[in-house]
């Protein structure tokens, strides 16, 4: 689904998935995402400092049965995008990931890294919240 600014520009798009708990692999996100990155060709480290990675989640809230939100913000997506000449182009994205391993939901956003600054990004990560429906 698309996102646009107030001036009607597409920003981004967000997306969610289903994902199932590999054993071993219950909290590495690259696992919890793997549908995304490899269907959309993206490569990013969505690996916490502490696993050895590269960043620190944005936030974590429990919920449900002993499970968490986690919302992973401020991520640079790299995406590879075929030109009509055949020619491999990187491009940079934005993100925030966020799942819930007690619901296994994930939300995925990319937004235009030129188009929303870190600031935005991160209030952005922060309000998320990945919730089972009363209705």
């Amino acid at each position: 689904m698309g996102i646009y600014n107030a001036q009607g520009e597409y920003v981004g798009a967000v997306g969610y998935n289903i994902y199932e708990e590999y054993e071993g692999a219950e909290d590495v996100p690259q696992a919890i995402y793997n549908q995304i990155a490899l269907g959309n060709d993206y490569r990013f480290d969505a690996q916490p400092k502490d696993n050895g990675g590269a960043y620190t989640p944005v936030s974590e809230r429990e919920g449900g049965n002993n499970g968490y939100y986690r919302n992973h913000g401020c991520l640079h997506f790299a995406s590879v995008a075929q030109s009509f000449e055949y020619e491999s182009k990187e491009i940079i994205y934005k993100g925030v990931l966020s799942y819930n391993n007690d619901l296994l939901v994930y939300v995925a956003i990319e937004l235009d890294s030129e188009k929303v600054n870190e600031r935005d990004l991160t209030l952005i990560a922060e309000s998320i919240e990945i919730t089972q429906s009363s209705v």
